[in-house]
């Protein structure tokens, strides 16, 4: 079933994506607005989301620009998406088997609408996802636990109707064939930082091919950058080379486990950089691998201090919208 939502509020505008969402608090009975900054524009759009519903919802976002969003106490779970407000149900993530939000990642095998579409919730500390088929009849949300394949996914992209899964020196791919199975294929790398501490790394499966964007310290308490490192994946030599040009693409890393990205040009950003979060203050930091710089971006759209910075929403796949 697909529908509209029945918020209030208009559509978030497609063409102000990618969005930081910062999640609101309540203030006695009142709760605040939802506010989604935009990065292009530097302007933040503050609307009052019932999709969302304040803390009566669990919700993740996908590299997407889709929320999966389950009701706590009915446990109706659905995804959707504040810039066109279209709602598709799946069924309900039963209350006592789900993850939290902020111990794991959803994601999408193909566009929601497409009945072949795989929704991915993968535990991140535990080796365990569940799933569920969109167009299946009698569908349903099942368990799967894989600690006897010895991996723990901390690292994933979706990418062509399959979920890739980086594992360092090698590279696990997920497939529901219907049942999930798992391939894995060593890998090497060039260029790597072999003194610095990956801070953050995630993958991001852009136009077709993969990559793997590197955020490097001097060592795991050290919040210092010393450089940004983006790698594309070689299928054929089965080995991650570094790129410092990547066309016309801007990487967005998500706080918590996934990794997107956009046409620069559409989207009014410059090319060859990549966002990523600082803390829960709402600084964006932008760096060029290419130059080897990092700049900290610290307008917020005129919000005020205290509200707390979630993740990125990016803009829709173009059929989506």
């Amino acid at each position: 079933m697909e529908n509209t939502g029945d918020g209030d509020f208009p559509p978030l505008a497609p063409e102000a994506a990618p969005f930081v969402l910062f999640l609101s608090r309540k203030r006695g009975k009142r709760r605040e607005k939802e506010a989604f900054y935009s990065v292009s524009q530097d302007k933040a759009f503050k609307e009052r989301m019932v999709e969302l519903n304040g803390g009566k919802t669990l919700h993740w976002i996908t590299p997407d620009g889709w929320f999966l969003v389950c009701d706590r106490k009915s446990c109706a779970t659905f995804l959707w998406t504040p810039m066109t407000k279209q709602r598709i149900e799946l069924p309900p993530l039963d209350e006592q088997d789900r993850p939290a939000p902020r111990r794991s990642v959803c994601l999408l095998s193909h566009k929601p609408a497409d009945p072949n579409c795989v929704v991915l919730l993968a535990h991140l500390e535990m080796p365990a996802f569940w799933f569920c088929r969109r167009g299946a009849a009698g569908s349903r949300w099942a368990k799967h636990d894989y600690a006897q394949e010895g991996m723990q996914i901390t690292r994933i992209a979706a990418a062509g109707g399959e979920f890739r899964i980086d594992l360092h020196h090698s590279i696990a791919t997920l497939r529901f064939t219907p049942s999930p199975t798992f391939t894995r294929e060593a890998v090497e790398h060039v260029g790597w930082m072999d003194t610095y501490h990956a801070a953050l790394c995630r993958l991001v499966e852009s136009c077709g091919e993969l990559f793997k964007v590197v955020v490097f310290t001097v060592s795991p308490t050290c919040s210092s950058i010393n450089g940004v490192r983006v790698y594309r994946m070689d299928f054929s030599g089965r080995t991650w080379r570094r790129v410092t040009e990547f066309g016309d693409r801007a990487f967005f890393l998500d706080p918590i486990a996934w990794g997107a990205s956009c046409s620069a040009r559409q989207f009014g950003l410059d090319q060859g950089c990549v966002y990523f979060l600082s803390g829960k203050s709402g600084i964006v930091l932008v760096s060029r691998p290419k130059e080897g710089t990092t700049q900290l971006w610290r307008s917020r759209g005129g919000l005020k201090a205290e509200r707390v910075m979630y993740s990125f929403l990016m803009p829709l796949a173009p059929c989506d919208s």
